[in-house]
């Protein structure tokens, strides 16, 4: 269900509060639905922006870095037929200048406020490594990008495909998405199955999932950056899962990490033998 360009605040609607949490952890990270200034634009898939994510003094700063930081680069992506579907330019948060720039660092806090399983990754040391059954979340290195008039970046997916994730061994799970400066003519994100165009103002970010639990890319968050009339600066940033069984509250890692299932045998073995002092025992069934 579609709320409107404006979308429905969830403190104003207390008794959707709850269940929107509920669907958002089923298939996809479960929602702070006490986020400040969060709205729901769409349900299923849930689409949702949250005003004031990113003061106007933090996005302003990052804008002036980036710019001034000389790594802005054209960032072509290539369609059918060698077509170029994005014209931007774009850096990744990585550099000596920007790696530990404030905003970075408030983009992310904000992040894990609003997606309470996040809690904590940032300061992880696998924040940024490749997902594993054992650390099942991490970010891919915040970007900033910049559009001028003309520029856009044409209809396109976030989510990897199936054979892609499973090569990589993750799926891309949540798209943040925040916008650095107010735009009054062009530069919207539009989804364009479900009839939503999302104009950017300073500091709110807008969420959804392009991948689901179980890995699986989800082509109903198939967006545009439409064209840009008036010039556009945005920060986005990627929250990866691993494409597999994960290993959380403290069950055994999938199949698909193979040295962490050898290290969980291991231990499983070991505490076996240890509570048999060592002897041979029945096997148990399981009720």
């Amino acid at each position: 269900e579609v709320f409107g360009q404006g979308g429905m605040s969830l403190v104003d609607n207390p008794g959707m509060a709850l269940g929107f949490g509920d669907l958002t952890e089923h298939d996809f990270f479960r929602v702070n639905t006490d986020t400040p200034g969060l709205k729901v634009l769409h349900i299923d898939p849930p689409i949702l922006t949250i005003d004031g994510f990113l003061t106007a003094e933090a996005c302003d700063a990052l804008i002036k870095a980036a710019g001034e930081s000389g790594l802005m680069k054209t960032s072509g992506v290539g369609g059918a037929a060698n077509e170029n579907i994005r014209t931007s330019k774009t850096c990744t948060l990585d550099s000596e200048l920007l790696t530990d720039h404030p905003t970075k660092a408030a983009i992310l806090q904000a992040t894990e406020n609003a997606l309470p399983q996040l809690k904590g990754l940032k300061a992880s040391k696998t924040a940024f490594q490749k997902p594993t059954s054992l650390s099942p979340w991490s970010y891919e290195l915040p970007q900033v990008a910049h559009y001028q008039g003309g520029e856009y970046f044409k209809t396109h997916e976030d989510g990897f495909p199936e054979n892609v994730s499973q090569k990589k061994g993750y799926q891309r799970r949540a798209t943040v998405l925040v916008y650095l400066n107010d735009v009054e003519k062009g530069g919207a994100t539009r989804f364009d199955k479900l009839g939503i165009d999302v104009q950017p103002v300073k500091g709110k970010a807008l969420i959804f999932f392009p991948g689901t639990d179980a890995s699986m890319p989800d082509g109903r968050t198939l967006h545009t950056a439409t064209e840009a009339i008036d010039e556009k600066w945005i920060s986005q940033l990627w929250v990866c899962g691993f494409a597999g069984k994960h290993a959380t509250a403290g069950q055994p890692p999938g199949p698909g990490d193979r040295a962490a299932r050898r290290a969980q045998d291991k231990e499983t073995k070991k505490a076996a033998k240890k509570a048999g002092g060592g002897g041979r025992g029945g096997r148990k069934g399981s009720a």
